[in-house]
């Protein structure tokens, strides 16, 4: 319980530092606005990957040689995560393209 309380916080305090960061650069940031706005989701995603691994591998996770152990695991996981994202991505962005090939043109 103590280490979701944590994480919480630390989630918490990070989306306002973000938060804060934009907002004082929004006049250097308007060119890739764009860009940050998977910002949102990849945060609550990453909150609930970490509260999972958390429940699932226990307070000791943190403790160490069990440290390295998870900092390993984690890495091989967002490793794979961000392949597989890449390759779903140009398979629908493919998939898009051809669509569009096929399909007769307006105007």
């Amino acid at each position: 319980m103590k280490t979701q309380m944590m994480v919480i916080a630390m989630m918490g305090v990070s989306m306002l530092v973000v938060g804060l960061v934009i907002y004082a650069m929004a006049d250097q940031l308007s060119g890739i606005a764009r860009l940050l706005s998977p910002l949102a989701p990849i945060s609550v995603a990453a909150y609930i990957y970490v509260n999972n691994l958390m429940q699932n591998a226990g307070p000791d996770a943190l403790r160490g040689p069990a440290l390295l152990k998870t900092i390993d695991e984690v890495f091989r996981q967002v490793l794979v995560g961000g392949i597989l994202f890449i390759v779903i991505a140009f398979l629908m962005l493919g998939s898009l393209i051809i669509w569009q090939m096929g399909s007769p043109s307006s105007g």
